[in-house]
């Protein structure tokens, strides 16, 4: 969760029902029930084009609830060490468990949950394993979140996993699924389930590691919380107890004796030698900002190479507005930024950001002609709230290279007709993109899907479309 959150993502981690905090029910302990709680608590958040992630048990709750109710609110889905398709050896899954196995779950729920709650953590993160560190703290907070819930609802549960089929299911989903297991995985079988489990799925991706435990993301988190970040660029995470194809998405980091670090996430498309969009941030957030994060994967998706990057102050500081004299330092950011992505790529560099940093990027190429192809400026700052005759309009005079600017109605730092006169001054041609009823912030929730839409539209007829 944290992972996610430091990124920009809203996350929603929710117990099931009779789990954790969750009431502990006596009946609708069982999958259908569960995707139903899952729709009623979307509908509840009012929750869209969100990444459903699920480990084990939950990775059925994702099957179930994306099939049946998911179409048109998920964006991708990720299944972890799940057991879909269907757990239970039968004569239609001769390489499922044994019923006899889950029959012991059972006795050990019923009759001795405290210390069975305790032994099943050593297979559960491969502790049993010659060479395995083991973690009591781990184990102990395992024991603690399972304690917590209800012992009919767990009981029920093992019903659930187990026997449900989520073949259909599987066969139903449309959106991007990525399947992650551990090959050592003692809860899941791996053979009986991420290999068939992406089989059956229309648009997969797999990724499968070998010695890993059915709790993959605990031996090395970094490795696989980067596995499901990288495949995961959407506005909110929904968490079960928590593309790959189309883009990629990774840490870009780039620390230089000679120029200024470049810190930030490069989203690449598939195939090479795209153009490049530079999208930096304003005096209060850094790169993660949702408005960024959300352009950027709607500029990728449209084939662009973006580079999502914090501006030397804030690499230097992560929290508060710029401190004064900052200008020149955040411009050798960008500076730096452009010569690293003219390494990344034989297209044309596009230079934005959103208010601080959209001026900072037409400061520099309004100093240094030709740097950059093409700006895209959101939210320009073009004078302090309330104070109109302090302009940030001098070096407009100067900018040689086309603009686009994307504006708010309501934008208290600086009103359309202002925002319309303002431009006259530059003599490269410019365009201005109203977003109506929007604020300084450009995007909410609301506008979201209408606003990245917009723009990437726009940006792509000012400037992809045309000779810049």
């Amino acid at each position: 969760m944290m992972f996610f959150l430091e990124r920009g993502y809203r996350v929603v981690a929710h117990d099931r029902r009779g789990h954790g905090r969750s009431t502990q029910t006596a009946t609708g302990n069982e999958m259908d029930t569960y995707a139903a709680d899952v729709d009623a608590l979307v509908e509840k958040l009012d929750l869209h084009d969100a990444i459903h992630i699920g480990h084990s048990t939950g990775g059925g709750e994702v099957a179930r609830y994306v099939a049946q109710y998911g179409k048109g609110l998920v964006a991708k889905a990720i299944l972890i060490s799940s057991v879909p398709p269907i757990m239970v050896k039968s004569d239609k899954n001769s390489g499922g468990t044994p019923i006899e196995v889950f029959d012991q779950i059972r006795e050990g729920t019923s009759k001795h949950r405290a210390q069975f709650y305790q032994d099943i953590t050593l297979p559960f993160y491969g502790y049993n394993r010659s060479g395995a560190t083991i973690s009591q703290g781990v184990r102990d907070n395992w024991w603690r979140q399972g304690m917590m819930g209800g012992i009919k609802a767990h009981y029920d549960c093992i019903k659930a996993f187990s026997e449900t089929d989520f073949t259909e299911d599987l066969r139903k989903i449309e959106v991007l699924t990525l399947v992650m297991q551990g090959e050592d995985d003692q809860i899941v079988p791996f053979a009986d389930s991420g290999p068939l489990s992406a089989k059956l799925l229309k648009n997969s991706a797999t990724k499968f590691y070998p010695g890993y435990p059915t709790a993959c993301p605990r031996p090395t988190p970094n490795k696989s919380t980067q596995t499901y970040w990288s495949s995961s660029r959407h506005n909110a995470a929904l968490v079960y107890n928590r593309a790959l194809g189309m883009q990629n998405v990774r840490e870009f980091r780039e620390d230089s004796a000679s120029a200024a670090a470049v810190r930030g996430f490069l989203h690449q498309p598939t195939g090479s030698g795209a153009d490049c969009l530079i999208l930096t941030h304003g005096a209060g957030a850094n790169c993660n900002a949702p408005l960024l994060v959300a352009l950027a994967e709607a500029f990728c998706t449209s084939g662009l190479l973006v580079l999502r990057c914090d501006l030397p102050f804030r690499q230097a500081r992560p929290h508060g507005p710029p401190p004064r004299g900052s200008a020149g330092g955040d411009q050798q950011g960008l500076r730096a930024a452009i010569a690293l992505m003219q390494r990344e790529t034989s297209g044309r560099i596009f230079l934005g950001g959103h208010s601080y940093g959209g001026r900072q990027s037409s400061m520099l190429a309004a100093s240094e002609p030709g740097l950059a192809d093409c700006l895209l400026l959101l939210s320009y700052p073009l004078h302090p709230p309330q104070r109109p005759t302090e302009m940030r309009t001098v070096h407009f005079s100067s900018l040689s290279t086309p603009a686009l600017f994307v504006h708010g109605t309501r934008d208290g730092f600086g009103s359309i007709p202002e925002m319309e006169t303002a431009l006259r001054l530059i003599p490269a041609r410019t365009e201005l993109l109203p977003v109506t009823g929007a604020g300084h912030e450009l995007m909410t929730k609301r506008n979201r899907d209408d606003v990245t839409r917009a723009v990437a539209e726009a940006f792509r007829l000012f400037a992809v479309d045309k000779a810049a």
